[in-house]
């Protein structure tokens, strides 16, 4: 069941996250694996709207079997501009 975004500026949904072309990556917090769910399919389960600070989302572990799983935003780091000059001293 999802929660409704409490701020509308800020990047707290999957959907949002999708649309800033940031991604999240899956944990397992007891054996430190990392797991193979995508945004995109978290997206398809559980839906755009769907806060995820503070979410436990009802997975476990492949490995251990843990439920104790923890997802991190990874930042989209792809570089579309040129970054500026070099520095140089005077």
């Amino acid at each position: 069941m999802t929660s409704p975004s409490p701020n509308p500026a800020a990047i707290d949904t999957l959907g949002k996250l999708a649309d800033a072309e940031m991604g999240l990556v899956w944990y397992c917090d007891d054996c430190n694996r990392r797991m193979e769910l995508t945004l995109v399919r978290a997206i398809e389960i559980w839906g755009r709207d769907q806060v995820f600070i503070r979410w436990r989302p009802p997975i476990k572990c492949g490995g251990c079997g843990s439920r104790s799983v923890n997802c991190r935003v990874q930042a989209n780091t792809a570089i579309g501009q040129p970054t500026g000059k070099p520095f140089s001293r005077p």
